[in-house]
């Protein structure tokens, strides 16, 4: 025991407990206890330290995206409110450009950090729709920057394009995307850019096909699809093509038909005759008056 004891081993004279085995094998192996000791202190302390600071960074995280959120609603605002309050107000036109302005300079810092959030890209999408109807969509109220508008609208497509081809995509995405190719082919068009104009409208058509087979369900899919045959057919016929006129006006009549059969309303029934006078014209052009 004695040998044990000058060896820093347990000596058998006295009761074997284990706290008293640690502390004799402590004393044995004194250097690398004590190196043990000191990781094991840095590796709870780093994990205790992580910890703390991954918690402050989801709480700033957490900030972050409510100030973002924030902000976004504040542009959605300006993007969507206030230009309609003040477009029809005399000298409007200086606060509309300056507004379309700032909207491009915001969408366009947004525009990298959206790629893995569907839902910014369909907002970004929306709002570069928008910006391009301020600035030069012939339906409505506009700067009469056309060009300009095309950019939008073309930035617009990009986003709707890979929304569109994502796995799962559905009716929406590919009916939102039929809508902004009309909008693009309409500022083609104004540009006299008819190739151009002519080979958008056609995307426009199969996305909003597209949309009728993936979502039958919906009014919004039938009145693109109507929109996008009507348009071919005025286009077809202002070309003298009254072939393909009448061809896309009877498409247009069969959707405002099924449109009317499954959504019966004065929505419908007026799409419908819509429908049916604008394939009269080139009926009538033609002499065809078999219907």
């Amino acid at each position: 025991d004695l040998q044990r004891y000058r060896d820093n081993q347990p000596v058998r004279a006295r009761p074997d407990a284990v706290t008293y085995r640690v502390r004799k094998f402590l004393k044995r192996h004194r250097t690398g206890a004590v190196a043990a000791a000191v990781v094991a202190v840095t590796l709870v302390g780093g994990v205790a330290a992580t910890i703390w600071q991954a918690r402050i960074a989801r709480l700033n995280e957490a900030r972050a995206q409510q100030r973002f959120q924030q902000v976004r609603r504040l542009a959605n605002v300006f993007l969507f409110d206030f230009d309609e309050k003040i477009r029809d107000l005399a000298g409007a036109t200086a606060a509309r450009e300056l507004l379309v302005r700032t909207a491009l300079e915001y969408l366009d810092s947004l525009g990298g950090d959206a790629a893995d959030d569907p839902a910014l890209m369909r907002e970004i999408a929306t709002a570069y729709e928008k910006v391009g109807d301020v600035q030069g969509f012939s339906s409505k109220a506009n700067l009469g920057k056309t060009e300009e508008a095309e950019k939008s609208f073309l930035k617009a497509v990009a986003l709707r394009e890979r929304l569109a081809a994502a796995p799962g995509a559905g009716a929406a995405d590919n009916l939102a995307l039929a809508q902004s190719y009309l909008r693009l082919s309409d500022a083609q068009q104004q540009l006299r850019s008819a190739q151009a104009a002519a080979a958008t409208l056609e995307k426009a058509r199969v996305a909003a096909e597209h949309s009728l087979r993936a979502g039958p369900g919906d009014a919004q899919a039938y009145a693109a699809a109507l929109g996008v045959y009507n348009t071919l057919s005025q286009r077809h016929f202002r070309r003298s093509e009254n072939r393909q006129a009448i061809d896309r006006a009877r498409q247009a009549v069969d959707v405002a038909a099924e449109w009317s059969r499954r959504f019966p309303g004065d929505q419908a029934s007026l799409a419908e005759a819509s429908a049916q006078g604008q394939l009269s014209r080139p009926l009538t052009y033609t002499g065809d008056l078999s219907g």
